[in-house]
């Protein structure tokens, strides 16, 4: 066989010898520091060479050691021949910079009758069988069919962005280089590059001989046919499907593999005289090994054997039943997907109905707000009347402004009360502040007084109260600050306080405790009511309470100053309810103070109720809010015009007037939701979500 050389200088076949290509062979890398992209190479006649198609070349075609193995008497596997076939070295390939190569000292020969008497080791012979694939053509290629990269016979042809053809190994390389075109010196890019269908084609035209059909030469330099081998003559396209069947291939005993390999055609013979045959009931459990002549003899006595006919049913049923299986399986998938969409639908559907009930819910809203809206614009009509007769006597209005703001707390301040010039705030990190509202206007004492957040504060009997949701009642020296008392007895948070001169009155779900002032022990307990007590306060005769959509009123002579244990809880004297002209009943009670002329309550639904203090008839209902009333504070000191303070989320603190019940003015400085609004004197004090108190005046 000829070599399959660059066409550069080769003067074709010689002496009408075969051209042959090893497909695959793995070389040596190269040692040599040329130019891989230089178009100049030197030309060599030979009447042998080798090429790798799918591994890369290098500098020559490369150097392989081949080992011939035989079996002697004893089985032993033995290497009784080196052979080593040389190449003429040329320069450096261009698929040396991108193809890297490996040696394999192990090939088998074709030389060899490995059929007959080959045992090699397995991994010597699947390299062989797998790994050195030879690639006989019978004339010599055109010279277009040449890459011009690696100066071999194209392997999956790509064509460049510039137009000439290289072989894909050659244009994609390791991945981290660039190439140049040797032609017209044009950047080679393997993305931007098409198989050239026409020269794969004419590739695969090409004649070629079965590589089960030659064999090393026996002086070692070089290969021609073998006479015992296969002498198949078949396009290049078609090799590889023919190779793998061919009868003169390499095939392993399926018996045993330390049998060796065999070719196809006399694989038959071996399995005749092979001590490794199994039964063919194996697979069931049968561990019969053994030559194919003892076989015979086994399946008379073979336990299985008497049963084959019942077992191939039984195989049949099963095979059917695995049919019938995946097919109840796929009907089971079918049905998952369909009520996965039926889910999807469904779904979809839902999100639809929601959407429309939020868009039905944000017109009703709108409807309300347009509606407020207008009772605003009736109710500034009538603010304006009355801030005509709110008119002092140096003929100016009373407008509060903003005049500086206390920053200390970090949580939402959620109650305040005042004393003289002192400013006492509690907040939901679990402090007490006491501010100075005279000179400093700054925090003079911070007071780590519970281990919950503080919901309210009141001052009585010269001290000090808190009620925290950790359940406790605390009281505390007006002078040091320091705890006098702690009272205990809720179980529940503490949201409400207030004092009569005599009792202290806690407000908790559903129940209010009475505790004396001067020992702090308990007198009574009023249970059974339906809410949270979260506003309270207190007249001269008569303790109020607001809960669910009422304020309960109970006559304090009726609270004893020692414990009442076997007395029953007195009843409310009163109450009130949080009705609207069209008869419905309102929601919770948040706040609750006292005017010279009124009881008033703030709502959940944003509205203030306002009853007659000696009638305790119902006289008015405010809307202005769009938030719950979370507080009430009552200014009847100055002018002479009493005025109602309240506070809401909506970030606002509504001025109201308590003689045209019109909203005087609309204070809005916070950041967040206004929690509280207490006054005194001239002045206001509001406390915030916003975790700040600002001061009006």
């Amino acid at each position: 066989a000829t070599m399959a050389r660059p066409p550069h200088g080769h003067d074709g076949s010689v002496n009408g010898q075969a051209i042959l290509q090893l497909d695959g062979m793995h070389g040596g890398e190269s040692h040599t520091e040329e130019d891989p992209r230089s178009p100049s190479r030197t030309s060599h006649r030979s009447t042998t060479a080798v090429r790798s198609h799918r591994s890369s070349t290098v500098s020559s075609v490369p150097s392989i050691n081949q080992d011939i193995y035989k079996s002697n008497n004893s089985g032993e596997t033995r290497s009784v021949q080196s052979l080593q076939i040389r190449a003429p070295s040329t320069t450096p390939s261009a698929g040396s910079r991108h193809r890297r190569s490996r040696s394999d000292a192990s090939a088998v020969s074709t030389y060899s009758r490995v059929s007959q008497f080959s045992t090699a080791s397995t991994s010597t012979a699947q390299d062989l069988q797998l790994d050195e694939e030879h690639v006989f053509f019978i004339q010599e290629p055109p010279t277009h069919l040449y890459c011009g990269f690696c100066h071999h016979v194209f392997t999956q042809p790509l064509i460049a962005k510039c137009g000439h053809t290289y072989c894909r190994a050659c244009l994609t390389g390791d991945g981290s280089s660039k190439f140049v075109c040797p032609k017209d010196g044009h950047a080679l890019h393997s993305t931007s590059a098409v198989p050239n269908i026409s020269i794969q084609d004419q590739v695969n035209e090409l004649l070629v001989r079965c590589r089960w059909g030659v064999r090393q030469q026996r002086d070692g330099d070089g290969f021609e046919p073998d006479p015992e081998g296969c002498n198949e003559v078949l396009p290049y396209g078609q090799r590889r499907h023919h190779e793998k069947t061919c009868v003169y291939g390499l095939v392993r005993c399926r018996q045993n593999p330390h049998c060796g390999y065999f070719r196809r055609k006399d694989v038959d013979e071996h399995y005749r005289v092979c001590r490794y045959c199994v039964c063919p009931h194996a697979q069931r459990g049968c561990e019969f090994r053994g030559r194919q002549s003892d076989l015979e003899e086994h399946l008379q006595s073979c336990r299985f054997e008497a049963v084959k006919a019942v077992l191939s049913r039984t195989d049949l049923q099963l095979e059917h039943l695995s049919i019938a299986l995946d097919q109840q399986r796929q009907t089971v998938d079918f049905l998952r997907q369909s009520m996965a969409n039926l889910s999807h639908k469904v779904e979809s559907f839902e999100a639809e109905l929601r959407s429309r009930d939020e868009l039905e819910r944000s017109m009703i809203e709108e409807l309300r707000l347009l509606r407020m809206e207008v009772s605003t614009n009736q109710e500034a009509i009538i603010a304006v009347q009355s801030n005509l007769r709110g008119v002092n006597d140096t003929g100016m209005l009373h407008v509060f402004k903003c005049q500086g703001t206390f920053v200390g707390h970090q949580d939402p301040v959620w109650s305040l009360v005042t004393r003289g010039d002192k400013l006492f705030s509690v907040s939901s990190d679990e402090s007490i502040r006491v501010w100075d509202t005279a000179t400093t206007f700054a925090c003079e004492h911070t007071i780590a007084a519970h281990r919950n957040m503080l919901h309210c504060i009141i001052i009585a009997a010269e001290r000090l109260y808190t009620g925290s949701a950790d359940c406790l009642i605390k009281a505390w020296s007006l002078e040091t600050y320091e705890e006098i008392d702690t009272l205990i007895g809720h179980e529940q948070a503490v949201c409400s306080l207030t004092a009569s001169r005599q009792h202290l009155f806690s407000g908790s779900n559903k129940c209010i405790k009475v505790w004396t002032l001067g020992s702090h022990e308990q007198v009574c307990e009023l249970n059974g009511l339906n809410h949270w007590v979260r506003a309270m306060t207190c007249t001269d005769q008569h303790l109020l309470a607001g809960t669910y959509a009422s304020v309960s009123v109970w006559p304090l002579r009726s609270f004893g100053s020692e414990p009442q244990e076997d007395e029953p809880q007195p009843d409310p004297e009163h109450v009130l309810q949080t009705q609207y002209a069209d008869g419905s009943s309102g929601r919770a009670v948040y706040s609750l103070c006292l005017s010279k002329n009124y009881i008033i309550c703030g709502t959940f639904e944003h509205v203030i109720h306002l009853w007659d203090r000696n009638t305790l008839q119902h006289v008015r209902t405010l809307t202005g809010h769009t938030g719950i009333v979370f507080s009430l504070a009552v200014m009847e000191e100055g002018d002479g015009h009493p005025r109602l303070f309240s506070a809401s989320p909506d970030k606002s603190v509504l001025i109201w007037s308590l003689e045209t019940f019109a909203i005087l003015q609309r204070l809005e400085r916070h950041d967040n939701s206004v929690l509280c609004v207490t006054t005194q004197g001239n002045r206001v004090f509001t406390s915030s979500a916003d975790n700040q108190i600002k001061v009006w005046q």
